[in-house]
């Protein structure tokens, strides 16, 4: 979205649009003007615009509509705000695409609307002495958790301390968090052995086979590059075979793309310069540890 805007306020043309001949500088102005003014209504005037529970309203005291229809406690069903910095909380819908907005809104309703709830009045984990949306641990008693009682003094954990103390206990929707992160570890690795397995495995074979019939060289710098090796390039994607074609699998002649040839503009950064990032960020890394 920057790089488009940016693109587009320093273009020279400015075509009329439906009438339009504002210059991009004042829509800019316009939009941002009206965008800052705005935000003192639901920022400072009228905090309520940013959560619009309006069925709470007509039960305040009711402890089940204000877990399920609740914004700031609850589970935010039916939600309506006015206030963009919610719309946007987990990613500008101007700059994600339909079908990752659509995701994250399915699994949302999935996991939070639909599973959260069943489990949460089941008293799962007795999750029901618990508020059903809270980022905080507690202990047997419904207090949050006292680290320090389960802790040495050189703030090591002690198992005795912990047994006489309590264990923990996790909000419905904080577990879930939990469990939906080590799930999206495990679908990511199935989705890509699914979806792109047939690619990276058809890849590598045609890597290793590229590199077994190339002949060993050393490696050449940018300066040392030489028109051959363009040619050679040039002449083995035009001679690709049909096989590979139709079957959507495009070998890399050469072992290089588009990136490679584009960076071969550029010259070479020193070995030293990698050695010297290195050492510091080490130095670094082990004085903040230690």
């Amino acid at each position: 979205m920057s790089t488009a805007m940016f693109t587009t306020m320093h273009k020279s043309e400015n075509q009329t649009t439906n009438g339009w001949t504002t210059s991009r500088w004042k829509f800019f102005l316009y939009v941002w003007t009206g965008a800052f003014v705005w935000y003192f209504l639901p920022g400072l005037l009228m905090p309520a615009l940013s959560y619009f529970s309006v069925i709470t309203w007509f039960a305040p005291k009711n402890v089940v509509v204000a877990n399920l229809f609740g914004v700031s406690s609850g589970l935010g069903l039916l939600p309506l705000t006015f206030d963009w910095a919610q719309i946007a909380y987990i990613g500008s819908p101007l700059l994600t695409p339909w079908w990752a907005a659509a995701n994250v809104v399915g699994g949302l309703v999935i996991v939070m609307w639909v599973i959260a709830p069943i489990m949460y009045y089941k008293n799962v984990f007795y999750s029901s002495y618990l508020p059903i949306l809270s980022s905080t641990v507690f202990d047997d008693t419904g207090k949050p958790y006292d680290v320090d009682r389960i802790l040495t003094r050189d703030f090591l954990f002690d198992r005795k301390r912990y047994e006489n103390y309590s264990k923990v206990y996790l909000p419905m929707t904080y577990a879930l968090s939990y469990a939906v992160q080590f799930a999206g570890l495990s679908a990511l690795v199935t989705h890509t052995i699914c979806w792109h397995g047939k690619d990276i495995w058809q890849q590598w074979k045609d890597s290793f086979a590229e590199r077994g019939d190339a002949p060993k060289s050393e490696y050449q710098s940018i300066n040392q590059a030489n028109e051959s090796l363009r040619r050679n390039y040039s002449d083995a994607s035009n001679n690709i075979d049909n096989d590979f074609v139709k079957s959507g699998h495009i070998p890399l002649k050469g072992g290089e793309d588009v990136h490679n040839r584009l960076m071969r503009r550029y010259k070479d950064a020193p070995m030293s310069w990698y050695l010297i990032t290195f050492t510091v960020m080490l130095a670094v890394g082990i004085f903040v540890v230690e």
